[in-house]
């Protein structure tokens, strides 16, 4: 065994080149622009190189690097320590080749003003079973790490700590190969930090690449908030892949101080995607693309915490092939029940191809002038809405289109409960089939509550359906509202949210207005309408053969319409009041 130690105060370089086994190198240094390397070839090394302060007093412009790596030589169950410990301006390189090798660099203390004026890390390793730990914790402020692992047999693992008054650093990682995991935390009063992470294959190494793991923590904690912050997880992998990103503890700010989200998963089926964005979430951005052949879960959370609000937050979530979900949550969470917490001007997107996909929205806790949007173009959809709770000029949409034949389910419920001050009713729009095919779809808008009817005012809903065997159920409580729907083909039925098959769609409440048309030659359709209350309109027209309606009316003031034509169609009305 070979064992080197050197100490010093001045410019120091050692270079060891050490072709035996179970060597070891030590270099200690204290003060500003030192510089230390070692060299070494072989197995079972140790290199270690302390770089400290003296009397607290922060050193400048350090310099350390490692290299255990050889062609001709196996390298492996090497250790690499570098220590920069009260340095600022600091840089440390660790190059590691072969099996079971472990990095561990440390960074701490400095007070860099701006990004890029604090310690830097460059690391590189190649072959399996390696393991890369970089710590720049403590007041740690501009500081860059830049890490590289390429995975020729089994895992990596690779973790970052930049923490505790965590400002404008930077993390940009790089990990290719299978069964790798990467962390990266930039955690404690988070701020203006990058976390940037890349898991796939390399150029020329095949795309043979899965199960890659990333996690990436950008949370305020006891420090202060998370604001400003933007991490990004591309995984170009077969399958199986996670991307874990929390963004939490004061999540956001005012203007550009909200953070941003992206995530890019590209692989055969199974990945999974989950973002945190709560606790007083404003002004935060998540975008999740899943592509190639499904089964892909994506998990969003943009949520108040009790005490403060969700708004102005956005998420778009893209998945292809099959068998995917999506579970968007935007809620203001008022836990005490006391008006505070709420959701409003929030916008949530969701877009699903192929067939067998699931999609959940929920704006909920004083929801209001919130946006939610779901596209699904495939066979035996299920999309869902909820904005409730006080729901206020929300917007919902769901399309399931491209022409599906099996049997799509599209639900909305906006459950408007107190609206003040002129502020306005809630909008639910559900397409399905969009002019093509058919054949066993649900579409359901619910509005209001029962048995109350009070304050859910002023709400438009709008249900389109083509071809056969569909079902449009609606339920609207409350004054002002509108429903329109619209089946063309045949064996329609036209009923009420519960679970009755012979139950009316309903509207309670006065001054609102019904329409249905079952139309284009269809045959077989049904109608069942109820209104309760006074001053409501209903009109229903139906264009083809043994078709049915029946119609009831509660309540004073009812103007009503009904036109059939065809042959052996039926009307059934029942009037109580004038």
């Amino acid at each position: 065994m070979k064992k080197i130690i050197l100490t010093g105060t001045a410019i120091v370089a050692l270079a060891a080149a050490c072709f035996a086994q179970n060597n070891t190198s030590t270099i200690s240094q204290s003060g500003n622009q030192q510089s230390a390397g070692a060299t070494q070839k072989g197995k079972d090394l140790i290199s270690t190189i302390v770089q400290t302060s003296a009397g607290g007093i922060t050193n400048v412009g350090n310099f350390a690097k490692t290299v255990q790596k050889s062609s001709s030589l196996l390298s492996e169950k090497n250790q690499a320590i570098i220590n920069q410990l009260g340095t600022a301006y600091g840089s440390a390189t660790i190059e590691q080749e072969g099996v079971g090798n472990q990095s561990t660099i440390s960074q701490k203390n400095n007070n860099a003003e701006s990004s890029g004026d604090g310690n830097l890390v460059t690391t590189f390793q190649r072959g399996f079973n390696q393991v890369l730990t970089v710590n720049q914790n403590d007041n740690s402020k501009g500081n860059l790490v830049t890490m590289r692992q390429e995975n020729t047999g089994t895992a990596q693992t690779a973790t970052v700590d930049q923490n505790n008054v965590s400002t404008r650093n930077s993390a940009t990682t790089n990990q290719f190969g299978n069964n790798n995991t990467l962390s990266i935390s930039q955690s404690n009063n988070s701020n203006n930090n990058t976390a940037n992470v890349r898991q796939g294959f390399a150029p020329n190494m095949g795309a043979s690449a899965f199960n890659a793991t990333a996690l990436v923590e950008q949370n305020g904690g006891a420090l202060g908030s998370s604001s400003g912050n933007e991490a990004t997880i591309t995984q170009i992998n077969r399958a199986s892949n996670i991307a874990k990103i929390f963004q939490n503890n004061g999540s956001g700010g005012i203007g550009e101080a909200g953070n941003d989200v992206t995530i890019n998963q590209s692989g055969v089926l199974g990945s999974i995607a989950s973002v945190s964005q709560s606790n007083n979430s404003q002004n935060n951005s998540t975008v999740i693309n899943q592509s190639v052949a499904g089964q892909h879960t994506a998990y969003i959370s943009q949520d108040g915490d009790g005490n403060f609000n969700s708004f102005n937050n956005t998420v778009a979530v893209n998945q292809t092939g099959s068998g995917n979900k999506a579970d968007v949550r935007q809620l203001g969470i008022d836990a005490n029940k006391n008006g505070q917490g709420g959701s409003y001007n929030n916008v949530a997107n969701v877009t699903q191809s192929n067939q067998l996909n699931q999609a959940f929205i929920v704006q909920k806790d004083l929801s209001a002038f919130n946006t939610a949007t779901i596209n699904q173009a495939g066979v035996n959809d299920i999309g869902t809405i909820t904005q409730s709770i006080n729901s206020i000029a929300n917007n919902a949409t769901i399309n399931q289109g491209a022409f599906s034949s099996g049997n799509n389910r599209a639900t909305i419920t906006q459950q408007q409960s107190a609206p003040e001050g002129g502020l306005g009713g809630n909008s639910a729009t559900i397409n399905q089939n969009l002019l093509a095919a058919g054949s066993a779809n649900i579409a359901t808008i619910v509005q209001g509550f029962l048995p109350s009817v009070s304050n859910s005012n002023a709400n438009l809903a709008t249900i389109s359906q083509e071809g056969s065997s569909n079902q449009a159920r609606l339920q609207q409580t409350g004054d002002l509202n509108v429903a329109t729907i619209m089946q063309t083909g045949n064996g329609n039925i036209v009923r009420n949210a519960d679970a009755s098959l012979n139950s009316s769609a309903l509207q309670q409440g006065s001054n609102n207005k019904l329409t249905v048309e079952q139309i284009a030659g269809s045959s077989g359709n049904i109608a069942n309408v109820a209104q309760i209350g006074s001053d409501n309109i209903a009109n229903i027209l139906q264009n083809g053969s043994a078709n049915t309606v029946n119609l009831s009316e509660i309540g004073n003031g009812q103007k009503i319409s009904v036109s059939q034509s065809g042959t052996g169609n039926t009307v059934t009305i029942s009037l109580i009041g004038n």
